[in-house]
């Protein structure tokens, strides 16, 4: 068997740090919330395609080749990549195969691709804010046994999830949008282009009353 450089993953580590530094800052100026941030747009898909052109070469990266840092940068750089579907839709294959992240973060990232297909997720994992301006999780599929499907992967009750995410959003200042059909009409002009879906009816009706 070929040798593996212990370094052909490791500048996914530098590449979160750039995001979460991006983020950091749009956090302070305000400018982060609301519609996706063109700066942030633009570095997500930079290191989506970049993440996209390492696990073509390698694979998805291996715990005891590549270590825990890797793999959670991995992880969160396909979670970031909201404007590149097809990496999301692969990576999701290649971490059911390999068992790369852990059953919580494969749900997460199951649950991103349901909501940005038009269809609803299965863990209550992805929130947005309601027209009643209310912080709540996008619709779930049988919302009646959501937290059983959540235990069996080791995530709390949706009910402490909704808490827990309202906390974060009130320490960042996040609010909810102003004018609330012009933020649905602009995210769902956003999953047009970035190919989510082919047209606006694709998205299941409980996201409009959403």
């Amino acid at each position: 068997m070929p040798e593996i450089s212990l370094s052909r993953f490791n500048e996914l580590i530098l590449l979160v740090q750039q995001d979460l530094e991006l983020r950091s800052k749009l956090v302070q100026t305000g400018e982060l919330f609301g519609d996706y941030h063109p700066l942030m747009e633009a570095l997500h898909t930079s290191n989506g395609t970049r993440l996209e052109t390492l696990i073509d070469s390698f694979g998805w990266p291996i715990l005891e080749i590549d270590g825990p840092e890797v793999l959670k940068a991995a992880w969160l750089i396909v979670m970031h990549a909201i404007s590149l579907p097809a990496l999301q839709k692969k990576a999701l294959n290649l971490l059911r195969a390999s068992g790369g992240c852990s059953p919580e973060e494969l749900a997460m990232l199951e649950d991103r691709i349901l909501v940005f297909s038009g269809m609803k997720q299965k863990f209550g994992t992805q929130f947005d804010w309601s027209r009643d301006g209310c912080l709540l999780p996008y619709p779930i599929e049988n919302i009646e046994f959501v937290d059983e499907r959540r235990c069996t992967i080791g995530l709390p009750p949706l009910s402490d999830g909704i808490e827990r995410l309202r906390e974060r959003a009130r320490l960042e200042g996040e609010k909810p949008p102003s004018d609330y059909s012009a933020y649905l009409s602009r995210r769902e002009s956003w999953m047009l282009r970035a190919g989510w879906i082919y047209q606006v009816s694709d998205i299941d009706e409980a996201f409009h009353q959403f």
